[in-house]
């Protein structure tokens, strides 16, 4: 997903797999964001393909390489 960056707000990854019925090869992007960027990014990845399979969750901290972000704080 171009432009996603952390200066915008979110960053992303890109898996290669393989769906578990059918044995399709398929990219899993996954990506944590601020809450003002979904609507942003849902768009995007509907614009890329519409019947894109999305799960959306509250996350109550993140930790790893480049940031560590809690909402405790």
């Amino acid at each position: 997903m171009t432009g996603s960056t952390p200066e915008r707000g979110f960053g992303a990854t890109l898996l290669h797999g393989k769906t578990a019925y059918f044995s399709h090869e398929t990219d899993v992007l996954i990506t944590i964001l601020s809450v003002r960027y979904m609507n942003y990014v849902k768009d995007r990845i509907l614009e890329i393909d519409d019947k894109a399979f999305m799960t959306i969750s509250s996350v109550r901290e993140v930790d790893g390489r480049g940031f560590t972000i809690s909402m405790d704080s």
